[in-house]
C-alpha cells in the first residue's frame, strides 16, 4: 500500500494551497477484502473498482468518485466521505458509522439506484438536505430510514 502512504504525503502538500491536487485512477480494480484503514483515497477515481469486505475505517475518501463501484460489507467506520459520489454503488451491508457522509450522493448512476439494502448510518454526520436525498433512495430498508437516519417515512417526495 506503499502507493496510499505516498498519496497522503501529496494530500497534505496539495491541500496548503500551492498545488493542484492529483487525481488516482483506480477504477475497475479489485481491492476487496484488504484493511485499508488510515489511508487516503481522497479524490480517488473508483468507478467500477471492487472493495467488497475492505476495511476503510478512520481513513480520508472525500470527493471520491465511486460510482458503480462494488462495495458490499465495506467498513467506512470513521472515515471522512465529505461530497463522495455513490451514485449506483453496490453498498449491501455497507457501514457508515460515524462517517462524515455531507454533500455525498447516494442516487442513480446510469439508471440503477445504489444499494443500501443493510446498510447502516448511525451517528453519521448529514445535514437534513442530505439526509431527504439518501431517503429517497428505494433500497433504504425502513429500520435504518426511521431509527438511523430519521427519515419521514410517507412524507411527499420532492
Amino acid at each position: 500500500m506503499l502507493g496510499l502512504d505516498t498519496r497522503a504525503t501529496f494530500s497534505l502538500e496539495a491541500s496548503g494551497g500551492n498545488m493542484t491536487e492529483a487525481l488516482v485512477d483506480i477504477r475497475n480494480c479489485d481491492f476487496s477484502n484488504l484493511d485499508l484503514s488510515g489511508k487516503v483515497l481522497s479524490g480517488v477515481l473508483m468507478q467500477g473498482s471492487n472493495f467488497s469486505g475492505t476495511k476503510v475505517v478512520n481513513s480520508q475518501m472525500a470527493r471520491a468518485e465511486a460510482q458503480g463501484a462494488t462495495l458490499t460489507g465495506a467498513d467506512f467506520t470513521d472515515t471522512n466521505c465529505f461530497g463522495s459520489n455513490f451514485n449506483g454503488a453496490d453498498l449491501e451491508g455497507a457501514q457508515f458509522e460515524n462517517a462524515i457522509l455531507s454533500s455525498a450522493s447516494f442516487g442513480q448512476y446510469q439508471g440503477r439506484w445504489a444499494n443500501l439494502k443493510g446498510a447502516h448510518f448511525e451517528g453519521a454526520l448529514l445535514s437534513s438536505s442530505d439526509v431527504g436525498r439518501i431517503c429517497e433512495n428505494p433500497t433504504l430498508e425502513e429500520f435504518t430510514k426511521k431509527a438511523e437516519l430519521g427519515c419521514r417515512v410517507g412524507a411527499p417526495k420532492r
